[in-house]
């Protein structure tokens, strides 16, 4: 109990730290009303340097994991409707606050079994086919296509949405598997729904 307390803990301080960050830098360019203050000028600025002060995000952190969302919705849901992609994002982001996956979201998208390089035993290499999530183990290149830069963008503003503005899917609220609807692995989980060409499911825990 005291794990699952203190690993929610940790997850509200990210996300709450995150969007005060986020909503300084949009009084900034919004110029929109802050609390009890007016965004503009040195006042914005003094603003934005106390969210900054106070919040214990570090945005270099929330852009590499911005990165990883985006680059898992693209290899997992790019030819998916917007709530296929919002359901893969969601997906990751459950697990990040399940106790069976890492803390961390790009820790969840990279999550597999490694083995050392035969040329250089302290680099290690994803054990093929092995991976949580299958593009990062299946042999191919992870290089975004340049000419794909307009559909990673797409899922980059669908990372950020579900990230940084808490979109959520009402549905997968404990969806933490999914597979694509052309197999049967034969899962006992509880099947939550199907959106796109996945099929999303829980854990045992939660059956509802």
């Amino acid at each position: 109990m005291k794990q699952d307390l203190t690993k929610w803990s940790r997850l509200v301080t990210f996300f709450l730290g995150t969007w005060l960050v986020v909503y300084a830098i949009i009084a900034v360019t919004s110029n929109v009303k802050a609390p009890a203050k007016q965004a503009v000028g040195a006042e914005t600025i003094e603003i934005i340097n106390t969210a900054v002060k106070q919040s214990p995000v570090d945005m270099r952190q929330v852009r590499r994991e911005l990165d990883c969302l985006a680059r898992n919705i693209y290899w997992e849901a790019r030819s998916e409707p917007y709530h296929g992609m919002v359901a893969v994002a969601q997906v990751t982001l459950n697990r990040v606050a399940h106790n069976n996956f890492p803390d961390d979201i790009c820790d969840v998208v990279y999550q597999g079994p490694t083995r050392a390089s035969w040329k250089d035993k302290s680099v290690y290499y994803p054990v093929k086919h092995r991976c949580q999530f299958s593009w990062y183990c299946d042999g191919k290149s992870d290089r975004i296509p340049s000419v794909n830069q307009t559909i990673f963008d797409r899922c980059y503003e669908v990372a950020r949405q579900v990230l940084i503005e808490g979109k959520r899917l009402p549905d997968l609220k404990h969806a933490v598997f999914y597979h694509a609807d052309y197999v049967s692995p034969g899962w006992r989980y509880p099947k939550l729904a199907k959106i796109g060409t996945h099929i999303f499911y829980g854990d045992r825990k939660n059956q509802n």
